[in-house]
């Protein structure tokens, strides 16, 4: 297919846009513009998740899409813009679009904000949305949305600013081959086998040798006696160091003389 094709960018002119895509869509040609142009309902969805909705994948970043008219007020044709976490905000002037000196249509430039009213916060995505005027009114039924990306920290090769490369199941995974969450455990292993490759009696084996090794490290060391003291020797050496000061003490005449 032309998609595939080295070099190949579907990047139609505004006029092409409008005086093609858009008015074959609105007359009801859909073979002609349907394998190209996803029909969705963009403001139902976070701008992060349009690129997976598109029927052509884009290395610039832009995403094209048909989206219905939608009116909060018929009369006063006030358009449905908010999504579930946030809204598109128009910015600038609307910009006429001409073919061949007529015009044929016009852009509106919004820039999506999250949150809601002066809590929003404005981001990186961008919408340029294109109404046809060279019909009547009552069928300008559809649009046509150029989404763009223009912040700088979009994944290359992506589809979806975050996304996962193929082949990975979440953020940060074990690579598949895994029967539990994250592929923790090997494929076809229960869990305790997996956990503990050694089986009691394998635990055993090991264990033998070891404490056998103990014990003849236990026996191979000197026995240390604790020597036993009996009371009569304890006396003994007291009465001896007693008769010995005794011995040392001058006798009665002498201390009676030195009186």
């Amino acid at each position: 297919m032309m998609n595939n094709r080295v070099g190949y960018r579907f990047s139609p002119t505004e006029e092409e846009l409008i005086n093609y895509y858009l008015k074959n869509k609105i007359l009801g040609n859909n073979w002609l513009v349907d394998d190209a142009i996803s029909e969705i309902n963009i403001y139902s969805c976070d701008p992060k998740s349009l690129p997976s909705l598109s029927k052509i994948e884009s290395n610039d970043l832009v995403w094209y899409f048909f989206c219905r008219n939608e009116y909060i007020s018929t009369k006063q044709r006030v358009r449905k813009r908010t999504t579930v976490s946030g809204f598109w905000k128009a910015t600038g002037r609307d910009r006429t679009i001409k073919d061949k000196g007529g015009e044929i249509g016009m852009v509106k430039t919004l820039v999506y904000h999250k949150g809601r009213g002066l809590k929003g916060v404005r981001t990186t995505w961008v919408m340029h949305e294109y109404h046809i005027t060279c019909l009547p009114l009552d069928q300008r039924t559809y649009v046509v949305c150029k989404i763009k990306y223009s912040g700088d920290d979009f994944p290359s090769g992506g589809n979806e600013v975050g996304s996962i490369p193929s082949g990975g199941n979440e953020v940060g995974s074990i690579p598949s081959g895994g029967n539990e969450v994250g592929g923790i455990f090997p494929s076809g292993g229960d869990v305790s086998s997996d956990l503990c490759p050694f089986s009691v009696s394998d635990l055993n084996s090991i264990a033998a040798p070891t404490i056998t090794e103990m014990d003849i490290h236990q026996q191979s060391l000197p026995s240390v006696q604790t020597p036993v003291v009996d009371s009569n020797t304890v006396r003994a050496a007291n009465f001896e160091k007693m008769y010995k000061l005794l011995q040392n003490l001058p006798s009665v005449e002498i201390q009676e003389k030195l009186k």
